[in-house]
């Protein structure tokens, strides 16, 4: 690429740049700004990429001669692809006395055991018929 090539690419990516921040400021959908500034949505997301790829050559992240896949590889990342993902296995669940949905009562040797949902007034009734002298 020429010096004049390369000089009116960065001014194309600076009025552009400058378009995508001022839509991104305006509050307004993409749809509604291209719709109300007479530009083509599909220009609009064509210079927003051709904006992010001229970022990405400007911080290094690639260059005009490689493509982003090519570049990583190089950095020794890896590239697209899959790689297998292997879960632990769950921890035991052991009931907790703090979240368990059952209250146990002892008593001496006698041990009762209810559920959360057990009336208030049905169990201080029983307590005081445990704990009464005979």
């Amino acid at each position: 690429m020429t010096a004049g090539q390369q000089a009116a690419r960065q001014y194309r990516m600076e009025q552009w740049s400058k378009i995508i921040s001022d839509r991104a400021h305006s509050g307004q959908s993409v749809i509604e700004w291209c719709r109300e500034n007479g530009v083509s949505q599909r220009v609009y997301y064509y210079r927003l990429g051709q904006v992010r790829k001229y970022a990405a050559e400007a911080m290094g992240l690639v260059n005009d001669s490689l493509d982003v896949i090519k570049t990583a590889r190089q950095r020794g990342l890896a590239g697209p692809g899959f790689a297998e993902v292997k879960l632990a296995e769950p921890p035991a669940v052991l009931p907790s006395p703090e979240v368990s949905d059952q209250i146990c009562i002892e008593v001496g040797e006698i041990r009762i055991t209810v559920g959360s949902a057990y009336p208030p007034e049905k169990l201080a009734a029983l307590l005081r018929e445990l704990t009464r002298p005979c």
